[in-house]
Order: C-alpha cells, then structure tokens, then sequence
C-alpha cells in the first residue's frame, strides 16, 4: 500500500521498535511457563498487522488490557470535502499504546497517534486505527467517513440571475406618514414601504424602499418599525433603521383598510372581520392578541384616554381599550353610512365622515371621550368617506373630492372649497400630508385656505425604453421625462437626475445619450448625471428607435420615411438623408461587426441593410412576419435575430443576413428585447424577463430562467457585461447580475 497526503510518526503494528532482545516472560502463581518470544525488528510502514495481533494476550504481563488504552480515536470535520485537510487522532490517555497503524479506506495509511489526511476523491471511507500497547494487547476500531465533492463555481457563461437592487419610485402611492420635519414613510400599492426625504421644499426624495415590495395601501409607524396595510393582502414588518434599505422582518397575515398604533399594540380595522388587535412589542414575531366581530371601518384613537372610535355600518362605535381585549361602550347611533373618523390634537373634537346622511361630515364633543354629544354637521353637499384634522381645520375627502372644513367654532363649522380627490391624508401639526395615487404633497394653512408647500410625483408611466453604459442607465418614457439613474453600485440605483423630454428609444455610447421621440432626436451629455444636458437636438426628424455606431453615424426609425440617417462626428447632429422603405419603420437594431442593420418595418416586415457605407444604407435582405402582424421591435444575438410582432415573437436565423430564414416562431408577444450576443432576454410585462438560449438537444430557442417583476411589470430591458437592467413603472430600473460568480 502506498501513503500520501499525511502526517505520520512511530512504527507500525506488527513491529516493535529498535528491540533487540529476546523478551522471556517468566513465572507465575501455577508455576513455570513456556517463555513467549517476541523478535524485534527495524520500523517499517506499509504492512498489514498479523493474525498473532487480533486482541490476544501472549505472556505473562499481556493478559488483561492495559488500562485506559481505548483503540477509540476521532477526527477533526464531521462533513469534509474533497481537498479539507481532517486530522485523525488516537485516544491514549495514560500513554500505554506503543504503536499506531491507519489505513484511510481509499489505499492509503499511515502510523502515528495523530495524522493529517486529506482525500482526493468524494464517497464514503472506512478509516481504521489498528494499535498495539506495551503489553502488545492490539486493537482495531473503525469509522466512516463520508466525503462530499467540491461544488465547482458555475462556468461564467451560466445563467443565474441575483436580483441586487431597484431604484424605486413612488408607483401608485396611497399613504404617507409624516415621521418628523425630515422623514416620513410612504405606502406604495406597487413597492410597500418607502422612506422619504422631506427636508427640503419642492425636493423631496426616495432614501429606500423595502427590500421584497409587496402591496401597501397604508402605513403605521413603531420606533423604526413600519407595519404596511392593504385591503386584499397580509401586512408587513419593515425595519427602517438603515433607510437606504429597509429590511422586511416579518408579516402580519390580515388585511385592513385602516390601523392605528397605541402603545405596543397595533389595531387592524379590517372591515368586516372585524377589529384585530396584534402585538408588537416584538416585531419580528408580531402575535394576535384579541379580535373584536363587527363591521370595523377605521379607527381613531382620544390622545390621553383609553378610548377608541370605530365607524361601522350603522353606526360610531366607542370602545374602551384599556385592556388588550376592547370592550364595547354606547355607540353613536345615525342614519348613512359611517366610514371614517379622527380625533383632534387636543382630544376635545371627534369627526365622522358618513355618507347618505344628509351630512357628509358631522362633529362631536368627547370632554367626556366615553360618551360624544352631537354638536354640528358639516355642509350637506360635503362628501367625506374619510377625515383629518391639521389644527383647527378639518379634510374630509373621498378619491373624487376633498374639502376643508374650518372648525375653529365647531358649531358652525365654515366649509371651504372643494378639489380634486385623493386617497389619504395625514396631519403633522397643522399641516397635512396627502396622496393621491400620483403624488404626495405637503399642504400649508389654516381655516380653509391651505397651499401646496412640497410635493414629489409619481412616474407610473410605461418605460419605452432603457440603455446603460454600466455605471449610467438612461430610461426613456413616451408620456413622461426620461429618468437618468446612477448604477455605479448595481445593488443600490438610484435616480440621479432627468431629461426634461419624453422618449420611445434610447442609446448610450460613452457618456453620451441619443433619444428618440416624435418630436426629434436628442443628443444628451451625461458626464454629470445629476444634471443631464442636451447638446442637441433635430426636432425635425420624428423618430421612435435609433442605433448609433462607434465612428458616429446614427441610424432612426422614422415611421413613414423609413431609416433616417445622422451624421454625428461634429458633435452636433447632422442630417443626411432617409433611406425609404415599404412599410413605418418602428425599430432599428445594429450588428456593428458584421456590417448590418435590421429595420423592424411594421407590415413590410424585417428589412436587412449593409451599412459598410455609412451615409447609404444599402436594403440587401428581407424577412417576412406572419400575416396580419406587424414587426415592432428587433434585436440581434450572433446568427439570430429575435424579432417582436404585435402579438408574436419571430427567430430569424440570419448567417445569411440576405437571406432571413424564419425558424421559430412563439404566440405572445414582449414589450422589450435585448441580447448578450449569445442569448436573449425579452421583456414579458407581467411575466418579468424571460431569458431565451439555444438547445442543441431540442434545435430551437428555450426559456433558461426568468427574472420576475419587482413592481407589477417590465415595459424594457437592457444587458451590459454581465448585468441586466429591466426598467418598471413603479421602478425605474431592476438590476441582475446574470451569471454566477466564478
């Protein structure tokens, strides 16, 4: 046997060391004995341990083990790989073992009471310790190893998407929750939670938003916990103490349409499951305490008494809360529809929004919190479904109106004018905080006369297009600015700055973005991403796509002109010249290597253009799309071109780019493409990103992995070294690194 990859020391069994005397072994009790030779020799390795040393005892002082010689021995890793380096050792605590023998199970061993293996192979091993102590008494005990193999890091070119980071923006935001003069948190019905920035006027930000987004349709605030709400999903818990990245640490698994924290306990109005009171005391494990039946609409609590209000169907319910479980106090009784209500600072004014009442809003004195006595109603045309109080004014609002309501004298209450609806509102002193869906704003003033102080917006509008150069993604939007964002740290985008024109198409070569709209071809600098300048500008030439070459000539999909072609070495875009064809150009993709254009045509279809001549783009091929559709969009990979139709996905096998064979052919359709070279990645909207590769077993292009949605949909996507940009509605852009890491 051989021995490698270890430590060994002492002679083997079977061998006694460097003796060289006959031992006799002499007489005992019942008389002379016949003298045992043991005939000593020099070590050697490698040989297995004789028959005579099989726990037999020979002579006289061999014939009762030796105390404390076990034979037993252990080993340094439970669960060793292929490679680890596991260290086996003998038990000998009064040192009466002379020799130790190890063979490992796979051909190799070793001598010595502790040895280094190291196995080159997985699988599972027979490790056996053979020894033999001064009373040449030998033992054998054994063990089973098992080795696992060494996972190898995938090969680089294996898909394995890792969602790193989002940018977020507001989405269809429904609450926000005035924390402090700086902070306040946001409920988003696409993301969940988001923390934002409110220090500065008219400059309001998003810090972060929590990691795994989920419906909000409101917030509540506990220390640097966020409980969000929704009326058709469970809660969460967001622990908002790093605010770039708010972390969710648990779920509350009820609905609500409104809640309300008081002191460690959180109450859920959800409608008609009643009320559930949660607590919170430890947030990572949020526990029921209580549930209350009854139609349970909103809640409001008195700020010094323990007392809480409850519009249901029919009526206000008043409950004592000094106990986890709520006891039901008098109701207030009334016609309509009760919906919401809210108690002022002062904890003198309770307000109820009902409808159908005559009395959209109605007022009540708690100096006694257990028992309100009717005071006023509010205007009879008012419509409230629910109510706030900012000092000594009143919003009452539904998602088509909201009203101010000046209370200063609550019995004659003075009605102010009427806007437009929105979603929530929440006091801060005497300000409100209102959403609406698009926006939140910050409102300003007294008595019925309120002004917009801050406001940051929404931009919930389709992504048309998105295109990075790795540290700078630029995402254009038919209906909205074009959003600039920073994606130095892909695990952390973050919008930097905009360009005030919307867009269909974008480039980006260097630090320098091309967007296409229908109102020109822009040239933008964005060396300073947070202020993004457009160089220029050809307003005559309405184009939806465009592709840019690196010796500075663009080529535009210019609808019913065909290609139009740009002349950009100067710096300033130059127009040369349309190149005409059949159907309205939609869509241009380039393979700059190879010389060629693709034009996505509409009904004339996929049109092959040689660009060796770059001022003249020459037709020199032509794709068909299925009947009665349309080619929208296309993007090269290799030999393939991947090809969009209005209600299909087309491969063109296109070596022969004079020659387009169709070769495949899907039934759905995708809102954006993109290619690493070798793959595919189209933008399914609700289905996130497929990732598209070849199968030589199946001879067609298959789905390898899907990256989902973070907020509701994908409208684009891009690739750039190894990263995937997919840009949302509710986010501006989705980062993923596509391959594992070596």
């Amino acid at each position: 046997m051989r021995s490698d990859n270890l430590r060994s020391g002492g002679a083997p069994p079977g061998r006694v060391g460097r003796m060289r005397s006959a031992l006799v072994v002499g007489c005992g009790v019942l008389g002379l004995m016949a003298p045992a030779l043991v005939l000593a020799e020099e070590p050697t390795t490698g040989r297995e341990l004789p028959n005579a040393f099989t726990g037999r005892s020979y002579g006289g002082f061999g014939n009762r083990p030796q105390q404390g010689a076990t034979g037993d021995f252990w080993y340094s890793n439970p669960s060793p790989r292929v490679g680890d380096v596991v260290t086996f050792g003998a038990e000998d605590p009064t040192h009466v073992v002379m020799s130790y023998y190890w063979t490992f199970g796979d051909g190799t061993s070793a001598s010595g009471r502790q040895v280094d293996k190291a196995y080159s192979g997985a699988g599972s091993f027979v490790v056996t310790l053979q020894t033999v102590d001064y009373g040449l008494v030998a033992r054998v005990s054994t063990k089973t190893v098992a080795v696992a193999p060494v996972v190898p890091p995938p090969p680089v070119d294996q898909l394995d998407p890792t969602r790193l980071g989002f940018a977020p923006g507001l989405g269809d935001v429904r609450s926000i929750v005035p924390l402090s003069s700086t902070r306040a948190l946001a409920a988003s019905a696409d993301l969940g939670l988001l923390v934002l920035d409110i220090s500065q006027n008219n400059a309001w930000r998003i810090i972060g938003a929590q990691n795994e987004p989920s419906p909000a349709k409101g917030v509540v605030a506990y220390g640097h916990y966020g409980v969000t709400i929704s009326d058709g999903h469970a809660g969460r818990v967001v622990d908002f103490s790093n605010e770039a990245n708010p972390r969710v640490v648990a779920q509350v698994p009820f609905t609500a349409l409104r809640a309300g924290m008081r002191g460690s306990l959180l109450y859920l109005a959800s409608g008609s499951y009643g009320l559930r009171v949660v607590d919170m005391s430890s947030p990572h494990a949020p526990a029921l305490v209580a549930s209350l039946s009854g139609l349970a609409q909103d809640i409001a609590f008195h700020p010094t008494a323990a007392v809480a209000y409850v519009p249901s169907s029919t009526s206000l319910r008043v409950l004592d809360v000094s106990q986890a479980l709520p006891r039901e106090l008098s109701p207030i009784n009334g016609s309509g529809y009760w919906f919401g209500c809210a108690v002022n600072a002062s904890g003198t004014l309770l307000a109820a929004a009902r409808t159908n009442a005559g009395a959209g809003l109605s007022f009540y004195s708690i100096a006694n919190p257990s028992a309100p006595v009717w005071v006023s109603n509010a205007s009879s045309t008012l419509q409230a479904y629910k109510c706030a109080f900012a000092g000594n004014s009143i919003a009452a609002f539904t998602e088509s109106a909201f009203t101010l309501v000046d209370v200063s004298n609550p019995a004659t209450p003075i009605t102010g004018m009427t806007s437009a609806g929105v979603v929530d509102a929440r006091p801060r002193g005497s300000d409100l905080f209102i959403a609406n869906g698009i926006l939140v704003r910050r409102l300003v003033g007294s008595g019925t006369v309120f002004t917009v102080a801050s406001e940051l917006r929404s931009d919930r509008s389709d992504r048309a297009g998105v295109a990075t150069n790795g540290s700078t993604a630029v995402v254009a939007s038919m209906t909205g600015a074009a959003l600039v964002v920073d994606t130095t740290d892909p695990a952390n985008p973050r919008v930097a700055g905009q360009v005030p024109a919307s867009g269909m198409g974008v480039r980006v070569r260097g630090q320098v973005a091309y967007l296409a709209s229908t109102s020109g071809l822009r040239v933008v600098d964005l060396r300073n991403p947070a202020a993004p300048v457009v160089t220029g500008t050809l307003s005559t030439l309405s184009c939806r796509d465009v592709e840019v070459t690196s010796d500075g000539f663009a080529y535009t999909a210019s609808f019913a002109n065909g290609v139009g072609v740009v002349d950009l070495r100067s710096g300033a875009p130059v127009f040369v010249r349309f190149i005409d064809t059949p159907g309205s150009a939609r869509a241009v993709a380039m393979d700059e290597a190879r010389g060629l254009l693709a034009v996505a045509d509409g009904t004339g279809g996929v049109r092959m253009m040689s660009i060796a001549n770059r001022s003249t783009p020459q037709e020199i091929g032509v794709g068909a799309v299925p009947s009665l559709e349309s080619a929208q969009r296309l993007v090269f990979g290799g030999s393939h071109l991947f090809v969009g139709t209005d209600n299909k996905v087309v491969v063109f096998n296109v070596a022969s780019p004079n020659f387009p064979q169709e070769i495949q052919r899907e039934n759905f359709s995708a809102a954006g493409m993109a290619s690493d070279g070798s793959r595919f990645f189209l933008a399914r909207s609700t289905l996130g990103v497929e990732a598209w590769e070849w199968s030589a077993s199946a001879g067609r292009f298959v789905v390898a992995t899907t990256m989902p949605a973070v907020s509701g949909k994908v409208d684009a996507v891009t690739v750039y070294g190894g990263m995937a940009l997919n840009a949302e509605p509710g986010s501006p852009v989705v980062s993923y690194r596509l391959f594992a890491q070596p």
